[in-house]
């Protein structure tokens, strides 16, 4: 915001006059470098810049306080996926939202938001469903209380981090003037189907480990 709004001249325009960086680093035809900078480019400070890091700072919580107990070596191999699969998940939504909508100039951390969210519920549905996952098996993992006091948990947060996609899909994906809902709706399905692909391909590898 404060690159942005540094140089308030020359403007450019989107229905309302802009920074000219805004159009520049905002995702279009034109600027096509946009997949990327876009993400950090907002309208506004309050009704556009807040509420997307509002929203990020909220699901990186979740991850945090839903991931709290595994063995720190997966906990860190976890927080790279995070972080990598946000990023990829976010300009992929991107591509997809230029090539659908060719002639939009998008903007915002929104897509990157999503992108949170959807790995929050992912790896929600991952811990939920551990004892299944394990190599001691449900009926072994499940009988020791503290594991499966902690997948209740995670299944307890997995419901109303996804629920709203089925519940209410419109209050989801945000619908409004405006709001760019392929980045929101992509952000999401790139980013959980991202962490079970990565999910399988640690279990496949053999790096799995089992919380204790």
């Amino acid at each position: 915001m404060i690159v942005q709004y540094a140089f308030p001249t020359p403007v450019c325009f989107d229905g309302y006059p802009l920074p000219a960086t805004t159009c520049y680093l905002s995702n279009s035809a034109a600027t096509p470098w946009g997949i990327v900078t876009s993400m950090f480019v907002h309208s506004s400070f309050l009704e556009h810049y807040t509420p997307n890091f509002v929203g990020l700072l909220v699901f990186i919580v979740f991850f945090i306080a839903t991931n709290a107990r595994i063995p720190s070596e997966e906990r860190r191999t976890k927080q790279n996926a995070f972080v990598a699969l946000m990023f990829i998940s976010a300009a992929l939504a991107n591509v997809a939202s230029l090539v659908i909508q060719p002639n939009s100039l998008a903007r915002g951390a929104s897509g990157l938001v999503y992108a949170t969210w959807g790995i929050a519920s992912a790896f929600c549905l991952i811990n939920a469903l551990r004892g299944f996952l394990s190599r001691e098996g449900p009926k072994a993992y499940y009988g020791i209380l503290r594991n499966l006091r902690w997948s209740i948990n995670n299944g307890l947060v997995f419901i109303p981090l996804i629920g709203g996609v089925f519940i209410a899909p419109k209050a989801f994906l945000g619908v409004g003037p405006g709001v760019n809902v392929l980045a929101h709706g992509l952000g999401f399905f790139f980013a959980f189907a991202g962490v079970i692909v990565w999910h399988v391909s640690v279990i496949l590898t053999g790096r799995a480990s089992s919380v204790r």
